[in-house]
């Protein structure tokens, strides 16, 4: 029950006006960057996943994305000892690619020249298209849990910076 106080206590911290307004902006500029990618892909926006997935996942990575920048300019203020990575980026990045791969994928196409052969690239582009709804459920259920352990991680009394001598000298 403490555990859960301090949770909710960190997240009341990240989600102050300026955090909010970056969690909008960066849900913003996810779903363009989603929408280009699949556009990119097919030349229209047409996606086989469900749209309450779509939005789940570029939710959760703009969530995810919007506590990284907490922890690391908290870091840098030398009030938490951690800080966050980039990981809902990739997700919501790695969902437009999967949720584009209805036809065909010419970005997938563009591993061949990385070493995969033809046959590889179409049997990972057909695998991605049978698994297209699975996969967002897994990518949608690392973004909650590593929105959950950064949280974890900053709440924790640990990864709280201790405040030198010289500056709580000159608080006082």
């Amino acid at each position: 029950m403490e555990n859960l106080t301090k949770i909710i206590g960190t997240l009341r911290q990240v989600y102050r006006p300026k955090y909010i307004a970056f969690n909008i902006a960066s849900l913003l500029i996810y779903y363009l960057v989603y929408t280009y990618i699949v556009d990119y892909q097919q030349l229209l926006v047409l996606v086989a996943v469900p749209v309450y997935l779509v939005y789940a996942l570029l939710v959760t990575a703009s969530v995810l994305l919007t506590i990284s920048v907490y922890s690391i300019s908290a870091a840098i203020r030398n009030t938490v000892r951690v800080s966050g990575g980039v990981l809902g980026t990739f997700t919501a990045v790695a969902g437009a690619v999967i949720s584009g791969c209805n036809c065909t994928a010419p970005i997938l196409f563009g591993l061949t020249g990385a070493g995969l052969s033809a046959a590889s690239v179409v049997a990972l582009q057909d695998f991605i298209s049978a698994y297209q709804i699975p996969l967002f459920w897994v990518m949608i259920g690392i973004n909650l849990f590593a929105v959950m352990y950064s949280v974890n991680r900053i709440s924790k009394s640990s990864c709280v910076a201790k405040v030198r001598k010289r500056q709580r000298q000159q608080q006082r």
